[in-house]
């Protein structure tokens, strides 16, 4: 093999191969644009870039090893972070992802250490109490895909049943109208998924990792496609923002974040599963629904979709809390309310509206009165149809 004359970086490495003596052999490591070459021993390997292979070992993984489908025989390792800075600054997409997803796991690794230490401090103190604190730093370093498996279990465990999507193009009429929101919020890494739900409740909710369920209610009662856009916006930003997370961690307690933390994504599930009535009556926390609202407001703006739509339906949902005694004494209770109160969250975004240049936001069609048509007809159907024969129904569907 040749050495590549486009060399970036030197740095020193071992080669592994069956014909060399002891098996190894000690030599130069060259980075280039094109292939990691060696050079040692009387040996020159060159490693594509393409297909390459990265991955770490030796004590605290401080070894980077690399590997080539072309050369299965052969193996290089160095423990110099020089060739690792090479190949990110050259930006081969393969790489950098392998590269990305080893430092991933070790910050989460650091991470898991230090949130350790501080968890059984404060055991030790007894200050759990800190626990909204603990649980909004943890948050952060849980993967969206542990996320999402959470999410699908509190789903099938509670609402699988009830749903109404799957029938009569139901599902394509939904996702035409939320893909604007969906692409707003790309940028966040989630992937979401909503489920429309037969519950008569003007609501929805989100669920970790980005399942949005939504109340059949919810849509049928919708008087234009932007005030349910609005609902969605909201839900989607308790997502993006991890409030769903964090919430479920300062619920489950100190057990469950270790799971979480260390990967037992196996245990985590089974506390979730055996849990989930109890964490859906979880309410957010004033500041969550805060920021939810905030960020909400942004990701219609950027959707192009008129943000009054979500005031307009907190206008409905406060008219009905009014119409209920619980609601009465709700509005009385506002400011020591674990949940903010209707009237200061409208307040707040007919004050983003007022700052509001004038704009033309996107027309929405038919869509939404054909959707609500179609769910009307489906929640009918699951009136007057037994559970078997829905079952059969959505079979012969597919």
């Amino acid at each position: 093999m040749s050495l590549d004359s486009d060399s970036h970086i030197l740095v020193q490495a071992l080669a592994f191969h069956s014909s060399l003596k002891g098996g190894r052999t000690s030599g130069q490591l060259f980075v280039s644009s094109a292939a990691l070459t060696f050079n040692g021993g009387g040996e020159v390997v060159n490693f594509p870039l393409d297909g390459l292979v990265v991955t770490t070992g030796g004590s605290n993984n401080r070894l980077y090893f690399f590997a080539h489908p072309q050369f299965p025989e052969w193996s290089l390792c160095t423990p110099d972070r020089g060739a690792i800075e090479a190949l990110l600054s050259i930006g081969n997409p393969s790489v950098l992802k392998q590269i990305h997803t080893i430092r991933t796991k070790r910050t989460q690794l650091s991470a898991g250490a230090f949130v350790g230490i501080i968890l059984f401090i404060a055991l030790l103190f007894g200050v759990w109490e800190s626990r909204h604190f603990v649980a909004g730093y943890l948050a952060q370093f849980v993967p969206a895909e542990w996320e999402k498996k959470v999410g699908e279990v509190v789903y099938t465990a509670s609402f699988a049943d009830k749903e109404v999507n799957g029938r009569d193009g139901i599902q394509s009429r939904l996702e035409q109208l939320v893909e604007p929101l969906v692409e707003a919020a790309s940028s966040s890494g989630y992937n979401f998924e909503f489920h429309i739900i037969k519950e008569s409740t003007l609501n929805a909710f989100a669920l970790p990792g980005g399942t949005i369920v939504i109340h059949s209610g919810l849509i049928e009662r919708a008087e234009r496609a932007e005030e349910l856009l609005g609902v969605l916006a909201h839900e989607i930003a308790h997502v993006t923002e991890r409030h769903v997370t964090k919430q479920l961690i300062s619920a489950m307690g100190v057990y469950f974040a270790f799971d979480l933390l260390v990967g037992n994504i196996a245990g985590v599930l089974a506390q979730v599963s055996d849990l989930a009535p109890m964490l859906l009556t979880q309410k957010f926390s004033r500041d969550f629904e805060r920021d939810a609202d905030r960020q909400g407001f942004q990701f219609l703006q950027a959707a192009e979709i008129d943000p009054s739509g979500l005031t307009t339906f907190f206008k409905r949902m406060h008219e009905e809390e009014q119409s209920s005694i619980v609601g009465q004494i709700n509005d009385s209770l506002a400011i020591i309310s674990t949940h903010p109160a209707t009237p200061e969250r409208i307040e707040f975004l007919e004050t983003e509206l007022a700052k509001m240049q004038s704009t033309t936001y996107r027309s929405f069609g038919s869509e939404f009165e054909e959707l609500k048509s179609l769910l009307r007809a489906a929640v009918e159907h699951r009136k007057s149809t037994s559970p078997a024969d829905e079952s059969n129904q959505e079979e012969e569907d597919q």
